[in-house]
């Protein structure tokens, strides 16, 4: 019999649930003799709501504008002290069609949802950044908050219709004065320079070629809307993390410490004998705020050995010492993934 393994979980895209997930791994651990103590996780992109369904007392239903100007229904979920979450990716994050143009998508939607957070009275605005599809800046966003973007024409921009490219003057508005707005950033990248949010641009449908003109276009929004220094987390969800720091004062955190914090989770691997983390891909973005990596530093903190499970893996990490990688097959199924979970906890403890 083995010891105690804290397992976290999340949403393998396109494949599993997080719930699904969790099943699996609780079930590889069992089958390897030992004890699984399971975390449903999120860094603030997929399965947010999921991830704090432990905190959460109400859920309620609104209809906004998703990515490509189609309305979508999307949740917003109510925790204790009246603090509304709100999953960001469920307005701008579906999929878009193959000749749509990436740099049309709005996070307009994302606006939207925080207007009716404020109009059913939140405390606090928790916002969750991660799988978006849009590039814009949060300028959607923020033009759902009352802000104005004109272009060389003096005319008023309209978001899914329009480019951030082409802004050339902001007007402010209100954007939700006197709610508290904190936004939970997957990644930790800047929004402007080569290391920024076009590292994740190609992801979204943005070509090569394109990235020299979305660069410049990120560095002139970014002067035009006046935001402060271009901190860690502003580029995540196509830089919505600038939006909101500038556009609605939102304090930027890291999506995925703040779940772990709000579940208990350091107190968890206190007492653990290992840790397992899965992602779909684990590579070099992995360590840059996402939840994989904040686990990894986590567990190596407490001197814990930490096991990843990835279909999909570029090396990063290799070789690292009490960091070990299980991968391979590119696609994994429930089966597969409890399979591989038995193998790599009887790995840890040999």
């Amino acid at each position: 019999m083995y010891g105690s393994v804290v397992v976290v979980s999340q949403v393998l895209k396109g494949t599993m649930s997080a719930s699904s997930v969790s099943a699996a791994m609780r079930a590889g651990v069992g089958a390897a003799g030992a004890r699984a103590v399971v975390f449903s996780g999120s860094d603030g992109g997929d399965g947010l709501l999921e991830a704090v369904s432990p905190l959460v007392v109400d859920e309620t239903l609104h209809q906004v504008t998703g990515a490509l100007g189609k309305k979508v229904e999307v949740r917003i979920a109510w925790i204790k002290g009246g603090a509304a979450v709100v999953e960001s990716r469920l307005a701008c994050g579906q999929a878009a069609p193959h000749d749509h143009d990436a740099q049309r998508a709005s996070t307009f939607g994302v606006g939207e949802m925080i207007n009716e957070a404020v109009v059913a009275g939140a405390s606090e605005i928790l916002v969750g950044l991660g799988g978006s599809s849009t590039v814009d800046g949060g300028w959607g966003m923020a033009s759902a908050g009352g802000y104005k973007f004109y272009d060389s024409k003096d005319e008023v921009m309209v978001p899914g219709r329009d480019r951030m490219c082409d802004v050339t003057r902001v007007e402010s508005g209100a954007a939700w004065p006197g709610v508290p707005v904190t936004a939970l950033c997957d990644v930790n990248v800047p929004f402007g320079g080569e290391t920024g949010s076009v590292i994740f641009a190609g992801q979204k449908g943005v070509p090569n070629s394109d990235y020299p003109n979305l660069l410049t276009a990120i560095n002139r929004f970014m002067y035009l809307a006046g935001g402060s220094a271009d901190l860690e987390g502003m580029g995540a969800a196509g830089g919505l993390g600038f939006g909101l720091a500038t556009f609605a004062s939102a304090r930027l955190v890291s999506g995925s410490n703040w779940i772990l914090d709000h579940l208990g989770f350091a107190e968890a691997i206190a007492a653990a004998d290992a840790v397992l983390v899965v992602e779909g891909r684990f590579d070099a973005t992995s360590t840059k705020g996402k939840l994989a990596g904040t686990v990894i530093e986590m567990a190596r903190k407490k001197g814990i050995p930490v096991g990843v499970l990835a279909p999909g893996w570029d090396g990063t990490l290799g070789g690292v010492d009490g960091v070990h990688v299980f991968s391979g097959g590119g696609h994994w199924s429930s089966k597969d993934l409890e399979v591989r979970t038995r193998d790599a906890v009887r790995a840890l403890f040999t």
